[in-house]
């Protein structure tokens, strides 16, 4: 077992939760420190100490105060952070809180190609990487204009994600199905902090790597079985696509990129591709190389605090990971969705039931419910079934 500490910014069953248990299945004592206390992933095993932080709010000097207090008091090794919300204010004090501990972030230059989507993109056209067409949003732009220039349904998505001024609030991307609705998006964007992009019909793929000094150490590639709204909580390991990984060498190498990142793409039949984005952070489908054997958590933290650039690892093709709460809340939206008649429902969702035997089989793992770290899954149960006990005491007559 190997001896140290880090701080864990975040609290989701994913990312956060697939970071803690790497560190803390080697020993490293895991503070954590959250948003959500109520969060089923706090009841792991693996977390020794839980930290309240105020939230970034105006200028952050509260926020700043209680992070310097509390790397001053614990020394710890390593701070990483699971989400931008947690990581924009380490980046914003970077030169402050460095000489308390290691900060698990990308370097300046890293974060400006790479948390802001039109930055990545001329990035990729740079190096060869294919993307969706598109562009910037322009002034003079007319529903008529961009639909005869990029066809409908197309693609609306902010520039960041996450803007320190705007901490609270997440922007995301919307599919725009018709000109009106396009018009009246138009009228509500800021065009130089809007990307427009053809969409390109396909599977989502997620290639996860951890490199050093522009040189990849460890790729992992999985393939998303469903996804509903941009989201997927089902996904299976997949052999690395030759193509898709040299994308993301040259990414890597001409960023000098050290750490961790999923690149995002999308496949279609005929086998064209295209890079989405690239999260630089720890990711949501983050439990699956994990549960196979490549630790991507512990191998960040021994690289960054030891200098240690641990060789590639193989592992196992064709398993599956799935968050199933999440999922199971996907499916039944996906069935309404369908508008299925009630056998026909109930039909879709013995079918999505049946995929749970792949666990009997070995064949599929959980993001939440180990057996090594029981406390989040049952926790998880819990609240779902006080959640259910309620709906049905809300449904009886009174």
């Amino acid at each position: 077992m190997t001896a140290g500490k880090a701080l864990v910014l975040g609290d989701d069953t994913r990312s956060f939760l697939a970071t803690v248990r790497s560190l803390g299945r080697q020993g490293i004592a895991v503070h954590a420190a959250p948003d959500n206390f109520r969060s089923p992933a706090l009841a792991s095993r693996y977390i020794t100490a839980v930290h309240e932080l105020p939230p970034w709010m105006g200028d952050g000097a509260d926020w700043l105060r209680a992070m310097e207090t509390l790397l001053a008091a614990e020394r710890f090794d390593l701070v990483i952070p699971c989400n931008e919300t947690a990581l924009l204010p380490l980046q914003r004090h970077r030169y402050r809180l460095a000489p308390l501990a290691r900060l698990a972030i990308p370097d300046d230059h890293a974060i400006a190609a790479l948390f802001d989507k039109h930055a990545t993109r001329a990035l990729a056209q740079q190096v060869g990487v294919p993307v969706a067409a598109g562009r910037l949003a322009r002034p003079d732009d007319t529903a008529g204009s961009v639909a005869a220039e990029f066809g409908l349904p197309l693609v609306v998505k902010p520039r960041r994600s996450y803007a320190l001024e705007t901490l609270a609030s997440r922007g995301k991307a919307q599919v725009v199905r018709d000109a009106a609705e396009l018009a009246r998006v138009l009228r509500e964007v800021d065009p130089a902090e809007t990307l427009l992009e053809q969409v390109f019909p396909g599977q989502g793929l997620g290639v996860s790597l951890l490199a050093s000094q522009g040189r990849v150490l460890q790729a992992f590639e999985h393939h998303r079985v469903r996804e509903l709204a941009g989201a997927s909580y089902y996904r299976v390991s997949a052999p690395l696509t030759p193509a898709l990984l040299r994308g993301c060498d040259a990414i890597v190498a001409a960023l000098r990129y050290t750490g961790v990142a999923m690149f995002e793409f999308k496949c279609n039949a005929q086998g064209g591709w295209i890079l989405l984005e690239v999260n630089a952070r720890p990711w949501g489908s983050l439990p699956l190389p994990v549960a196979l054997g490549v630790d991507f958590p512990y191998r960040w933290y021994r690289l960054l605090v030891a200098g240690e650039a641990t060789p590639a690892v193989n592992y196992p093709v064709g398993i599956y990971g799935r968050n199933l709460l999440p999922d199971l809340t996907a499916s039944r939206k996906e069935a309404a969705a369908l508008r299925l008649g009630r056998m026909a429902k109930a039909r879709f969702m013995a079918g999505r039931g049946l995929e749970l035997l792949r666990g009997v089989t070995g064949r599929e793992r959980h993001d939440v419910l180990v057996r090594d770290d029981p406390g989040p899954g049952l926790a998880e149960l819990r609240a779902l079934g006080g959640d259910v006990w309620q709906r049905l005491a809300r449904a009886l007559p009174h």
